[in-house]
């Protein structure tokens, strides 16, 4: 590929945002369900509910001895809770993530225009120069 076509290619580029929601494969319902279920899931309400369910069977799971009870806190405590707990951590991440990631596309954005803007200015500025040459020549002769 020519340095010009490279050149031509860059100037008629058009940067584009891409989010995650709008490349991930699942479509229609399932997509619209996913999205539903993860939105409320994970959620500190959540987290919640299900602290004060698995809450519900601690006293059993006391009066049931050591194994009873770490089994408790494994599969029922720490799965349920943390759960919820780890996907509201994610979410937070994630908007800081995005944020970050809508800045760098407008920064870059800016960027592009800003180096188009070079590039017309370049080649106004060599034109320039190719007729003062032709003018100094010219005037030699």
């Amino acid at each position: 590929m020519s340095e010009q076509s490279k050149t031509e290619r860059a100037l008629a580029h058009v940067p584009v945002m891409v989010k995650n929601i709008d490349v991930h494969p699942h479509q229609g319902f399932n997509k619209w369900l996913a999205v539903k279920l993860t939105n409320a899931v994970g959620t500190m309400w959540c987290a919640y509910a299900f602290a004060a369910l698995a809450l519900l069977v601690l006293p059993q799971a006391i009066s049931g001895g050591t194994l009873t009870l770490v089994q408790w806190i494994s599969q029922t405590f720490i799965q349920l809770v943390m759960l919820s707990v780890i996907m509201v951590g994610q979410n937070v991440i994630s908007a800081g993530q995005d944020a970050r990631a809508e800045a760098d596309h407008d920064t870059l954005g800016a960027i592009h225009q800003l180096d188009k803007a070079i590039h017309h200015l370049s080649t106004q500025i060599k034109v320039i120069n190719e007729r003062q040459l032709e003018l100094m020549n010219s005037g030699k002769a």
